[in-house]
C-alpha cells in the first residue's frame, strides 16, 4: 500500500538545485509470480471490536458489499462509507494492482471478500493483502489519511531510515507515457461547501470555462474566480510530452477522480503520470507549495559503484535544471520551465526529467526544485529511479525511457 516517504533535514553538498524521484515503478516479466494472486497478509484490528450479528453495522456492511460487487471493477479502486455520523458507520475499500484489468480485479476482489471474513469473523476493522489487491473493512474513517501503523513488508529492508515503507507501483518499461495515477489530497483545511452555493457556481463555471475553451495545447491553464470564503482557483498542468489530446484527457480523468475522493472539498490535488490538477478556495499562484510534496521510490537499490551513479544523477539533473530555467526555453510566450534527457552510464542509460508549474517564476522553480532534491534525498538516495511529486515542481529519474525524446532543445543528451 502507498504511504508517504519521511525524510530527515540532512544536506548532502551537491552542485544542483534540483532531483528528485517517482514511484516504485518496478518492472518485471509476465512470466512472473507477480502475476498470481497469492495471499500475502491480514490483519484483524480488534481494537475497533466486534459487530452482532443483524446488526445495523452488519447491514450497513452488506450493503455496500452488495453495491460494489455490482460494479464494473475497471477503475481499479472504490471506497464507500454507510452510516456515517453514528456508531453504526462503516467504511469500505478495495485498491487493485495496476496492471490488473476489471476481471482479474472482480476476482481478487472476491478472494478478499471471502477471505477477509473468514480471517476476521464479525470484525469492524480488518485488513486483507493479496497480490493483486488489498480490502479494508473498518469502523473508522481512513479516506485521505496514511496509516503508519498497518504495513507489512516481505523484505526487512523495504523501509527508509525512519521505518516508513516505500512506496510502490509496477508497469511495464513504457508505463511513464500513459495517465496512471499517482496520488490525491484532499485540503480538508479549506473546508467543505455547500450544494447550490456561490462557491459551487464559481467552481462549475471554470470548469466549463477550461472544458469548452482551455488551451490544452499549452500544457496549462490557471483561472481564478469570486472573492472572500467564495474565491476559487482551478490549476492543471501537465507534462510537456503529453500536450494537446493527451492532456485534456488527463485532465478530464484528474476532474473526474479529484470530485469523487474529496467529494465537496473546497480544495484538493491529484497528481497524474501527465497531469496535475489542483483545485483551491486559496490563491497560490506563483507561490511554491512547500507542503503538498510526496515521494515515490524503486524498491531496488542502484548496484555497483553507488557513489558515481550519485555524481552522475546530480550532474544530469542539475543541467536539465539549468535548461529549464533558461529564459530561452519557451512554450510560445511562456517559459516552458520543462528539460528532460538522458546520460550515458557504461551500458546503460539514466534518464530525467524536472517541470515547473507555469505559474512560478523561473527564480521559484529553482527554488522549488532544490527543496524537493534536499528534502526528499532519503527517498531516492540509492535508488535506480524515483519520482518526486509536488504542487509547484516534480521530478523523476529511471534507467529506462519513460518520456518523448522529441523535446527539440528541451531534451538532452550527455
Amino acid at each position: 500500500m502507498y504511504s508517504l516517504s519521511s525524510v530527515s533535514k540532512r544536506f548532502v553538498l551537491v552542485h544542483i538545485v534540483t532531483v528528485v524521484a517517482i514511484q516504485l515503478l518496478h518492472t518485471r516479466s509476465v512470466s512472473s509470480v507477480n502475476m498470481t494472486n497469492s495471499y500475502l497478509h491480514h490483519k484483524c484490528i480488534e481494537s475497533q471490536g466486534k459487530y452482532q450479528h443483524g446488526s445495523q453495522y452488519e447491514k450497513n456492511l452488506n450493503e455496500m458489499i452488495n453495491a460494489t460487487s455490482s460494479g464494473n471493477f475497471r477503475q481499479g479502486y472504490e471506497s464507500m462509507t454507510n452510516g456515517e455520523g453514528t456508531p453504526d458507520s462503516v467504511t469500505f475499500l478495495y485498491q487493485c494492482r495496476g496492471d490488473i484489468d476489471g476481471r482479474m480485479c472482480r476476482s481478487c476482489y472476491a478472494t478478499a471478500i471471502a477471505g477477509l471474513r473468514r480471517r476476521c469473523p464479525r470484525n469492524k476493522g480488518s485488513i486483507i493483502w493479496y497480490d493483486q489487491c488489498l480490502m479494508e473493512i473498518s469502523s473508522v474513517s481512513t479516506d485521505g489519511q496514511v496509516d503508519y501503523v498497518n504495513n507489512i513488508s516481505t523484505n526487512e529492508k523495504n523501509f527508509d531510515a525512519n521505518g516508513q515503507p516505500f512506496l510502490y507501483a509496477a508497469g511495464e518499461k513504457r508505463l511513464g507515457t500513459k495517465t496512471m495515477y499517482a496520488m490525491h489530497k484532499c485540503l480538508v483545511s479549506q473546508g467543505h461547501y455547500k450544494p447550490g452555493s456561490v462557491y459551487e457556481k464559481n467552481l462549475k463555471s471554470i470548469i466549463q470555462s477550461i472544458t469548452s475553451t482551455g488551451q490544452f495545447r499549452s500544457g496549462y491553464e490557471l483561472m481564478s474566480l469570486g472573492d472572500g470564503p467564495d474565491f476559487i482557483s482551478v490549476i492543471i498542468q501537465c507534462r510537456d510530452d503529453s500536450y494537446g489530446p493527451k492532456c485534456r484527457s488527463c485532465y478530464s480523468t484528474a476532474l473526474s477522480e479529484l470530485r469523487r475522493r474529496c467529494p465537496r472539498e473546497k480544495g484538493g490535488i491529484i497528481w497524474y503520470d501527465q497531469c496535475l490538477l489542483e483545485i483551491s478556495g486559496i490563491d497560490t499562484k506563483g507561490k511554491v507549495d512547500y507542503e503538498n510534496n510526496f515521494c515515490l521510490s524503486n524498491a531496488k537499490k542502484v548496484s555497483g559503484d553507488q557513489s558515481s551513479f550519485h555524481l552522475n544523477l546530480m550532474s544530469l539533473i542539475s543541467n536539465l535544471t539549468s535548461i529549464a530555467i533558461n529564459e530561452t526555453n519557451l512554450d510560445g510566450d511562456q517559459h516552458a520551465q520543462y528539460a528532460a534527457g538522458e546520460r550515458r552510464l557504461g551500458t546503460k542509460n539514466l534518464y530525467g526529467m524536472v517541470q515547473c508549474t507555469k505559474d512560478l517564476s523561473l527564480r521559484g522553480c529553482q527554488t522549488c526544485l532544490g527543496y524537493l532534491a534536499l528534502h526528499f534525498q532519503n527517498c531516492y538516495g540509492r535508488k535506480q529511479g524515483a519520482r518526486v511529486f509536488g504542487r509547484s515542481c516534480s521530478f523523476r529519474f529511471e534507467l529506462y525511457p519513460f518520456v518523448s525524446t522529441k523535446a527539440g532543445s528541451k531534451y538532452l543528451k550527455v
